[in-house]
């Protein structure tokens, strides 16, 4: 079985379909360059695995490196801009935080668009 899945950082995935029944958290997402300044050399993606309830494995994925649970392998296959956060300070101090996020390709393709 191929599926392809869309996950945005912090958010956890549990396949409505039940082809899987762990759930996938994306703990964090982040790309690497050469000192130099040159081209990328690393997309690195922080996930865990959950299964009853309990963080089961916790792993960093590389491209063309799977993470390999139950039989299945999970690929790192790309990435894209999901959004932007906006931290607003307000005048008695407190943080206000409001997300804006964005329609993947995926979710247009999805839709029809």
């Amino acid at each position: 079985m191929n599926k392809a899945i869309q996950i945005t950082e912090g958010e956890t995935y549990k396949d409505p379909g039940g082809d899987f029944d762990f759930a996938l958290t994306l703990n964090d997402f982040s790309i690497e360059y050469y000192p130099d300044g040159g081209p990328v050399r690393a997309y690195k993606s922080d996930l865990s695995i959950w299964d009853g309830g309990q963080e089961v494995k916790r792993e960093t994925l590389f491209v063309n490196e799977p993470l390999s649970y139950d039989h299945f392998n999970i690929f790192q296959s790309e990435w894209g801009l999901a959004g932007f956060t906006l931290k607003i300070t307000l005048n008695n101090g407190g943080v206000e935080t409001v997300k804006f996020p964005l329609q993947s390709a995926m979710e247009r393709q999805q839709q029809g668009i």
